[in-house]
């Protein structure tokens, strides 16, 4: 019998913080895994701070807080070795069936991927078959509310408590975890995890629709609006 997304007693978080938002440029400069317990807290969790190799911008370090000069001081300096073992952890809970909890799957998914294949040319990038992603699932069931769509912003409005550190991956991921739950618990608690995966890409490939044609409505630029999820369709299975 199917698994109703609402039967989830855990689940696995992944974040990272990176040295910029271009996900088939950019590195990976902090990765957190977790696993989450519905209503505690994390029976395993696993970080890597990675030195990325390249200067992280002064906009990046404002965000996360991790500058060139820290990065340095904690940074793995192996820095394939260190994508390698983020990659392989999270393949593990995937093998395991566990479903993958990421705020805005396809930029924190896809740039795994790339940094797996620059490192190891030809490697299978890890695609979770069951993915949670608390941002697609708020629009699509508060589609008309304004705002911000930001992790805590989202969370805020649900009533997840919004950490003082936020934009470390660790505290992110408490929150995307703590998130998802409460929102699988709004959607249609008959949702199975398959027929999740269903939706959500539906879900993401309208709202990116949606985006783009409100930019040429309006004159805005958004630049390139994807509507591959989970991953970018460069390293999805069926590429």
């Amino acid at each position: 019998m199917a698994t109703r997304i609402t039967d989830i007693s855990k689940i696995a978080v992944f974040d990272v913080e990176s040295t910029g938002i271009k996900p088939l440029e950019d590195r990976i400069v902090q990765a957190f895994i977790g696993v989450l317990r519905r209503g505690g807290g994390f029976t395993e969790e696993h970080q890597w701070f990675i030195d990325p190799g390249i200067e992280i911008p002064e906009g990046a370090s404002s965000v996360h807080g991790i500058t060139n000069e820290r990065i340095k001081e904690i940074g793995r300096p192996d820095t394939k070795e260190a994508i390698f073992e983020v990659a392989q952890r999270l393949d593990i809970l995937v093998r395991q069936g566990i479903p993958i909890v990421v705020y805005n799957a396809p930029y924190d998914l896809t740039i795994l991927a790339a940094e797996l294949v620059r490192h190891y040319p030809g490697m299978r990038p890890v695609v979770p078959k069951y993915v949670i992603d608390p941002m697609v699932i708020d629009k699509a069931i508060d589609k008309y509310r304004k705002g911000k769509r930001t992790l805590t912003t989202v969370a805020d409005h649900y009533g997840v408590p919004v950490s003082e550190n936020a934009h470390d991956a660790r505290e992110d991921c408490i929150m995307t975890g703590r998130l998802a739950f409460k929102l699988i618990e709004i959607a249609n608690p008959e949702n199975t995890l398959d027929n999740m995966m269903e939706l959500q890409a539906r879900w993401k490939y309208d709202q990116a629709k949606s985006l783009e044609e409100y930019g040429k409505k309006n004159n805005k630029e958004y630049g390139d609006v994807r509507v591959d999820w989970p991953i970018w369709r460069e390293f999805s299975a069926n590429s």
